[in-house]
């Protein structure tokens, strides 16, 4: 049976630093659970 992958959202603003800290958040994220991770 397949794993189940994990999808979290994380919430940003949308000023360039608060979607540069939730994008370098998100990779990292992404790196270290392999959890699908979106932006809103």
């Amino acid at each position: 049976m397949p794993e189940k992958r994990e999808k979290l959202t994380i919430g940003t603003r949308g000023s360039k630093l608060a979607l540069w800290q939730s994008a370098y958040i998100k990779s990292l994220v992404e790196e270290l659970t392999g959890a699908e991770v979106a932006l809103k």
